[in-house]
């Protein structure tokens, strides 16, 4: 119940992030992780914003090899490639997730 009402916070946060990810791992299947996870990706600005912090990208990245949700948090950093680029920790991701060369096209 406590991760559930600062999801967004608790992901920018270097120890609660860990509890939020496990959390988000372990009950996949439940109602619960279901809303924590869907509360980090629910919309472009929110993965955007979690994108340019150190943490908030390490979440991102994670949750971008979980099957259910890698398509939804691709999409969005891939509508905000191009503005990801200009920020240290928005290009590092991108540049994990292999969305660099396609920001690069399409800002071209």
């Amino acid at each position: 119940a406590l991760l559930q009402s600062h999801v967004q916070r608790w992901a920018r946060h270097r120890f609660a992030s860990l509890v939020l990810l496990e959390a988000v791992e372990l009950c996949s299947d439940q109602d619960g992780s279901r809303f924590l996870a869907s509360e980090l990706v629910r919309s472009q600005p929110v993965v955007a914003s979690l994108a340019r912090h150190y943490v908030g990208a390490g979440v991102l990245k994670a949750l971008a090899q979980m099957p259910p949700l890698s398509e939804l948090v691709l999409q969005h950093l891939a509508v905000n490639s191009m503005d990801l680029m200009r920020d240290k920790y928005g290009r590092e991701l991108l540049q994990d997730l292999g969305l660099n060369e396609q920001a690069r096209r399409m800002h071209a």
